[in-house]
């Protein structure tokens, strides 16, 4: 499955990022709706006009609820 990406859905303006061991880990919140599920393939999908549709961000590693139970958590690494 491919789920792509924007600063619109995550609901705020960036994302988190961690580089450890020659990798780098992406964090976000997404919708608690949202179907995305650890080994997904996570892309750009050009919305907000600053990264082109396509570009191969890396495969979701973990997802979790935030402590509330309102959003969901996604770390994704660049494998």
């Amino acid at each position: 499955e491919v789920y792509q990406y924007s600063k619109e859905e995550a609901g705020y303006d960036g994302y988190q990022v961690a580089y450890e061991n020659g990798t780098f880990t992406y964090s976000f919140n997404i919708t608690k709706n949202s179907d995305v599920e650890i080994g997904d393939k996570v892309y750009t999908n050009g919305l907000g006009g600053i990264y082109p549709d396509g570009i191969y961000i890396g495969k979701v590693v973990n997802v979790f609820y935030d402590a509330l139970g309102l959003e969901k958590n996604v770390k994704v690494k660049n494998l």
